[in-house]
Order: C-alpha cells, then structure tokens, then sequence
C-alpha cells in the first residue's frame, strides 16, 4: 500500500486497523476441523472463559518465527564476511537479507508448526494429559495452515511498516501480546462476574489498583 497519496488519518487507520484484525482473526480463524477438538476442550475444562482459542487458530504462530529468523540472517551476517557488506551496503544487498530472512521464517514455521501439529494430534488422540478422542485434521493440513497464517502476518507486517508510524511486526508482537491476557487475566475475571462470585465494586477496586502500580 503506497503511503505517498495517503493521509496521517488513513496511514494511521491502516497501522491500527491490521493487527487488530489479525487478534480478531484469532477467534474467528481456527484450523480447519478444529471446532471438535474446541467443544472437548470446552467441557474438559469446563468453561468458555479458560479455553484461549488463538492457540488453535491460523495465526497461532504469531510473527515469532519471522524475528526470530531476522535475528538468525543478521547475526549470521554479522559473523560472515561476504555477507556483511550487504548490511550496510545499497538497497539491493539490504533486500537479498530480507529476502534471506522471509525464506529462512517460513522454514521456521514449518518447525514450529510441525510442534504444534504433533502437539494437536496427541492432545485429540487422548495420548495428552486430557483424554479428548476427537478428530483432527492431519499434520500436512495444520502445518500448511500456520505457515500460511506466518505468511499473511507478513503481508500485514509489511503493509502496517510502510505507513512509516510503527513497525508492522513489533506492533503485531505487541498487540497479540496484550491480547493473549484475556485469558490470565481478564477471562478469570469475566468467569467470576458471570457466576456473581465477583461484584462490580470489586472490578472497580481491582483497576484502582492497577492504575495505581503504574503510576
């Protein structure tokens, strides 16, 4: 997306707008042939409130494998000659690491989500700490799909970088970040009030607190 026709307002939009979509995608995106393995999740548990489903969606990789791929290409750069002038050299050697960089985060997430992958077909089989018994979809089929989620990350990344307000993959980190604490921090809190355990005074006092330790 060109940034040069484009006003602070609508640079601005963009720059907000993807991440959020991406967390929202998060509930809404799940692997494929995963609302089985949600339904026995959610009655092993025994609420809604304690079952985080962006662990089960497209993007539950996250942009980790991308830093952490940037991170591998400039540290490797750093310790090799031929490579190193492309670090400070023109924009076609800057662009040769990045292209280094997006090869060597889709490798990464085909590990990681072969992990996961693996990690999901124990858990349906009841091999896991939790006997579920449902179906799942094959390896194959999950590892595609999260590194197909790492591939539209990178897309929006690169989209949010290009407004030139924030970093598209800090700010992606960030905001999956904050919104992973819905389900250590505000999900507990959602439970309680729908069982009345909790009374609005409570939560008032409770975000006091908050504000107060970060004042």
């Amino acid at each position: 997306m060109c940034i040069r026709d484009s006003s602070p307002a609508a640079r601005l939009a963009v720059t907000l707008l993807l991440p959020l979509l991406i967390v929202i995608g998060g509930d809404a995106v799940p692997l494929p042939g995963m609302a089985d393995l949600l339904d026995a999740l959610t009655r092993t548990v025994g609420d809604v409130f304690s079952v985080d489903r962006s662990n089960l969606s497209v993007f539950a990789l996250g942009v980790t494998p991308v830093i952490e791929a940037y991170a591998a290409v400039e540290l490797v750069a750093f310790l090799v000659p031929r490579w190193s002038h492309l670090r400070h050299g023109n924009p076609e050697g800057r662009a040769k690491l990045d292209r280094a960089s997006r090869i060597f985060a889709v490798v990464f997430a085909a590990f990681q989500a072969f992990g996961v992958a693996q990690s999901l077909a124990a858990l349906a089989s009841g091999s896991g700490s939790m006997p579920l018994s449902v179906d799942v979809p094959g390896v194959p089929i999950v590892v595609a799909t999260l590194v197909g989620g790492v591939c539209v990350q990178i897309v929006v990344a690169e989209m949010v970088s290009r407004q030139r307000i924030a970093n598209g993959y800090i700010l992606l980190t960030v905001v999956q970040a904050i919104a992973r604490l819905r389900t250590s921090v505000v999900a507990p809190i959602q439970k309680h009030m729908h069982l009345g355990t909790i009374e609005s005074k409570h939560l008032v006092l409770l975000l006091l607190v908050l504000s107060l330790i970060h004042i």
